[in-house]
């Protein structure tokens, strides 16, 4: 009996060191913390960059018919963008501009950034070096964004096609876009009615007849209107952006290709006098800032 209970003892003795050193490797000693055995996901490098994300791929082409002419070319690819099939597009650029964008994936990337046409008619062509200039008139949905830029509802575009062996590729962007603008009257009646509801204080009013809701130019002039009251007149014909004296403010937010689609009109109240912006969205007029008539 003393025998057993004496193996017993050496038994649970050994039981307990071996749990002890257990301890011990997996805390450390000195009350160290040790890292679990099991890694958690937390500790992984993927999770320290927010997580798994798919892989970008292109899009697949869909199969079309190659175009046989510079103008076939130029009706496939300005139909796929209008359509939305970017794929399509981007094989019907040429290799120097696949080249620059990079892939299918970097082009559809890209198309909010692109102006889609709504609608488009091919007028004429010329010889060029490489290939094809054609003349373009396109409908697009009409839009003014600092970021952006400005996008006429229509203009006349001019595209090169170049011949790539047997084929013809279409440039990335045309090579002219000359919007088309209302007339100019009717940028003195747009300026008129936003000078008197602004007069009135009528600030609802004033921003149905602005093409952005903040508009650009000194605090004061844009608030003189409301802050003087009385008789507010429009003064003059319209004028083109590089009349005024200061006009870098929308250079800065528009790009300097502002001054051929901005226009200028003249405005006089009781105390103040100023020049009022207007840029076109659709077939009208919008103010869009304020500037000194230098005067």
């Amino acid at each position: 009996m003393r025998r057993t209970a004496l193996v017993l003892l050496v038994v649970a003795m050994g039981a307990a060191v071996g749990v002890g050193a257990v301890a011990v490797l997996q805390h450390g000693g000195g009350g160290a913390t040790h890292r679990p055995p099991t890694p958690s996901v937390m500790a992984l490098p993927v999770a320290a960059r927010g997580g798994v994300r798919p892989v970008a791929t292109d899009p697949t082409p869909e199969s079309f018919a190659e175009p046989t002419s510079p103008r076939a070319a130029l009706e496939a690819f300005l139909g796929a963008e209008r359509d939305a099939l970017t794929a399509r597009s981007y094989a019907l650029l040429t290799a120097a501009d696949q080249q620059d964008v990079g892939s299918s994936a970097a082009w559809a990337a890209a198309a909010a950034n692109r102006p889609r046409p709504v609608a488009f008619s091919l007028t004429y062509e010329q010889p060029a070096p490489d290939g094809e200039e054609i003349s373009v008139e396109v409908a697009r949905h009409p839009s003014l964004d600092e970021f952006a830029g400005f996008v006429s509802a229509r203009a006349t575009q001019v595209w090169r096609v170049a011949r790539e062996g047997s084929t013809w590729r279409v440039g990335a962007a045309p090579l002219t876009d000359d919007p088309a603008l209302p007339a100019a009257a009717a940028a003195t009646s747009a300026v008129s009615r936003w000078v008197q509801a602004s007069a009135a204080c009528d600030r609802a009013g004033a921003a149905s007849l602005q093409g952005v809701p903040d508009l650009i130019g000194p605090e004061d002039l844009v608030g003189a209107p409301c802050h003087e009251r009385g008789s507010w007149t429009v003064t003059g014909q319209p004028i083109a952006l590089d009349r005024a004296p200061d006009v870098q403010a929308f250079v800065e937010a528009y790009g300097p290709d502002v001054g051929t689609w901005t226009r200028l009109v003249g405005v006089r109240g009781p105390n103040s006098h100023f020049l009022a912006a207007v840029a076109p969205l659709g077939d009208d007029w919008r103010v869009i800032g304020v500037t000194s008539d230098g005067r």
